[in-house]
């Protein structure tokens, strides 16, 4: 007890000065240093004095900060360091879950709600899960943000399967996998996805963005059944009106609103209804449409 006591005061009292000489060789180097060539994670190590841990949690903290403040920024060129922010606190504790899990999460998600690189995430968390052979929540994951961001049902439903062949993994996995397979990708298997990333969830970053992504695939669903009206409506009648309100005023479709409130766009050429980038809903296409 006493040697563990011992541990932790000392791990806190060298904390300080560890950081303090981190912060000092980054501002030395200027504004906004590109930390993916200084001071990753086997170099942070080396000065770790065997608390690594203690500075995987820090630089984790770090990340969390600069993803909120690039966020608000939203500037044109951001989240620049964030992958190598998440990258050397995982370096520094290779079983540290959440930094794979939420940073995947900043990493896939699209500018200007994330740093718009769903490669990088579904890498990191193969990343985890490799470290992590047991964790069979990391390799859920990395199988959901293959299918979800990358669109690949196949590779995803693979990722899937493996997950399902650890033991105590959820019971649902294979035949998750299986739907995805079979399915190649529709909404009704994303929302699943989402569903279940929710419900696993504790309240916070994991599942508000689950939620959020709910309702922008419940978005695309409702535009799906206007388009399939309008289609229907148009093959029936010949009658090419070419806008949405000009198609409810006839009843052929209930509304033109999405479920944000923000009138879908309409292409009168070519039949297609879309979300308006204007929209809190609206996301940019890469996975399951």
């Amino acid at each position: 007890m006493i040697r563990s006591l011992s541990a932790f005061v000392l791990a806190a009292l060298l904390v300080v000065p560890i950081a303090g000489r981190v912060d000092r060789e980054l501002e030395a180097m200027g504004p906004a240093p590109d930390v993916s060539s200084v001071w990753t994670g086997p170099v942070v190590r080396a000065f770790s004095f065997g608390f690594a841990d203690v500075l995987a949690d820090l630089y984790w903290l770090r990340a969390v900060q600069y993803y909120g403040r690039e966020k608000i920024a939203n500037a044109a060129q951001s989240y620049a360091d964030l992958a190598p922010l998440l990258e050397t606190a995982a370096e520094l504790d290779p079983r540290f879950e959440i930094v794979y899990r939420y940073g995947a999460v900043f990493l896939s998600e699209a500018p200007p709600i994330g740093a718009g690189q769903p490669e990088v995430g579904v890498a990191f968390l193969k990343k985890g899960a490799d470290r992590n052979p047991t964790n069979w929540r990391l390799r859920q994951d990395q199988g959901l943000f293959t299918f979800v961001y990358l669109g690949d049902a196949v590779g995803g439903a693979e990722v899937l399967r493996r997950a399902g062949d650890i033991p105590g993994a959820a019971h649902w996995l294979k035949p998750m996998a299986a739907k995805v397979l079979a399915d190649g990708g529709n909404l009704e298997a994303s929302a699943q996805m989402w569903t279940i990333i929710r419900d696993q969830s504790e309240p916070g970053v994991l599942r508000t963005n689950a939620e959020t992504q709910l309702e922008v695939v419940k978005n695309r669903v409702v535009a799906s059944r206007l388009q399939a009206q309008i289609a229907e409506y148009r093959g029936r009648t010949g009658d090419n009106t070419s806008t949405l309100p000009e198609l409810r005023a006839k009843g052929v479709i209930p509304g033109f609103a999405d479920l944000a409130g923000v009138p879908f766009e309409f292409d009168p050429a070519t039949g297609v209804v879309s979300i308006a980038e204007a929209s809190p809903l609206w996301r940019r296409p890469s996975g399951p449409s």
